[in-house]
């Protein structure tokens, strides 16, 4: 079939080719060479692109809804504002794309790389990014509410104030991303890898961070109520001024940090090891249970 004077077929070359506000929903466009190519407002809805190249391709405020771009790379390509949702983008490649303020609840990014991508306000609730790997990307005010990112790779990236609450995280990558003010609140974080991360002012309440690596990490301001932080690490970690009410630090290595100021009423520090903390004005209560041998 020929749209805009191009023949559309799976495995055609389209390179460079001009599709804005094209029709193609439901169209087979397997392996289809889109390089370069204006897709700008076309209509993809259940298109399938898989093993398409989609480097370079201008795909701004166009709808990929239950489209099929699994194996599909998109490299540098524009998504911004682009309708995502329910999109099968498993094992895709879109390094370095943008796709700024995106909707892509409900989508399948499993085994995706998105390496230095950019996905500031994107909303990505309900999605499936297992063992996907966001290293270096831009994700301010991202809406990840609910996701499953267990294994996945966010080192280096920057999530401040990302909605993150009651997402699995669980033996994730988090090292040196950038976490300030973020709502991690109910987050599943076990033997999550988060050292030198910086958690300053974020809400990691109710959250579980067992066996969680948190060496030389910022959690200054941090709100870590009833949070559980059994057998964590968090040499050199930072809590100054934090708030760990209710929080079960139980064999917690918190040798070498700051908990300067920090709320620790009804904390739970039984067997954990507080060497060469600051403890300076700390906060603390009949509740609060300290290892034997210390005395704020």
């Amino acid at each position: 079939m020929k749209i805009n004077g191009y023949n559309i077929k799976p495995g055609a070359d389209l390179r460079r080719a001009n599709l804005e506000n094209a029709q193609l929903s439901g169209f087979n466009l397997s392996k289809i060479n889109l390089r370069g190519a204006n897709l700008r407002g076309a209509d993809l809805r259940k298109a399938n692109l898989s093993d398409a190249n989609l480097n370079d391709a201008n795909l701004s405020r166009a709808n990929l809804e239950e489209a099929n771009l699994q194996r599909a790379t998109l490299r540098w390509a524009r998504l911004e504002q682009a309708n995502l949702q329910r999109a099968n983008l498993s094992e895709s490649v879109l390094d370095g794309a943008t796709l700024t303020a995106s909707d892509l609840r409900r989508a399948n990014l499993s085994g995706a790389r998105l390496q230095n991508a950019n996905l500031n306000q994107a909303d990505l609730r309900n999605c499936d990014v297992e063992q996907c790997d966001f290293s270096g990307a831009y994700m301010e005010l991202v809406n990840l509410c609910g996701c499953d990112l267990r294994h996945a790779n966010l080192e280096r990236a920057n999530l401040r104030k990302a909605n993150l609450c009651e997402t699995s995280l669980i033996g994730a990558h988090l090292e040196k991303a950038f976490l300030s003010y973020a709502n991690l609140s109910k987050a599943n974080l076990q033997n999550a890898l988060l050292r030198e991360a910086n958690l300053e002012g974020a809400n990691l309440s109710e959250s579980r961070l067992q066996n969680a690596n948190l060496e030389s990490a910022s959690l200054s301001k941090a709100n870590l109520r009833w949070a559980n932080l059994e057998n964590a690490k968090l040499e050199n970690a930072k809590l100054s001024r934090a708030n760990l009410e209710q929080a079960n630090l139980e064999a917690a290595d918190l040798s070498n940090g700051s908990l300067f100021k920090a709320d620790v009423s009804g904390a739970n520090f039984h067997y954990a090891d507080l060497s060469g903390v600051n403890l300076k004005g700390v906060w603390s209560n009949r509740g609060t249970v300290w290892p034997e041998g210390v005395e704020p």
